[in-house]
């Protein structure tokens, strides 16, 4: 009997990093960010949207429960992974895909730190119009109403809550008049 158990695939139950990556998730998808502030509505353009909504969440994690942040990392990618694979894309290239993704998150994600260390937006706008609007022409109004959300939701972080797996972003900036 012990031998079964040790060949059997339990799934284990969800931890912290599951809530958080839904919430991360379900932040990235609203609507405001394709319609009114003009991020692209394609597989690029939703990455860096969870790429930079998991920065938020783990930049400070990782400071107070770095075995939670690296959970959660993990559990980002495992889900890369799961839909590369619904895509179509091929176990012989899926592990350059993955590798190329994770890169692509740490150098976002280097350029988002560096640039909110600094009180000017400058760094942060051009990371972000490099980033999010790599392929289309970006409008500076929605830039500068983007880089004040990121700085907002850097300092609105509830540490103890995502601890918990507990995460609530605030809304989306409005469309610039």
């Amino acid at each position: 009997m012990a031998l079964l158990g040790l060949l059997s695939r339990r799934k284990a139950a969800p931890g912290p990093e599951s809530g958080l990556y839904r919430a991360i998730v379900a932040q990235a998808r609203r609507e405001e960010f394709y319609r009114h502030l003009g991020v692209p509505d394609s597989l690029e353009g939703r990455f860096d949207l969870i790429a930079l909504h998991a920065f938020l969440v783990l930049e400070p994690l990782s400071r107070r429960d770095p075995l939670l942040a690296q959970a959660l990392f993990d559990h980002m990618f495992a889900d890369f992974d799961v839909n590369l694979r619904e895509m179509g894309v091929s176990d012989m290239t899926l592990g350059r895909r993955i590798k190329k993704l994770a890169e692509s998150f740490m150098g976002r994600s280097a350029a988002y730190r560096q640039a909110l260390a600094k009180s000017d937006d400058s760094d942060l706008i051009a990371a972000l119009d490099r980033n999010l609007f790599a392929k289309v022409r970006s409008d500076p109004r929605c830039l500068g109403a983007l880089a004040a959300y990121v700085r907002r939701e850097s300092m609105a972080c509830d540490e103890a809550g995502l601890i918990r797996g507990e995460l609530a972003f605030g809304p989306p900036p409005e469309k610039p008049s």
